[in-house]
């Protein structure tokens, strides 16, 4: 499961007239582990620094 072939699976759905339902959801479910990893971390690093 790669984030990004979720993403252009969706983008392609789309605009093909597809079903977009399924592979949305799985795009915004990676996009929200992504942040709830990253945004944290990112944060702490900032803090760090300035």
């Amino acid at each position: 499961m790669n984030p990004i072939s979720q993403l252009v699976t969706t983008v392609r759905e789309l605009m093909i007239g597809g079903p977009v339902a399924e592979s949305l959801m799985w795009t915004l479910v990676w996009m929200a582990i992504l942040l709830i990893v990253f945004v944290p971390l990112a944060l702490r690093a900032y803090r760090r620094r300035a």
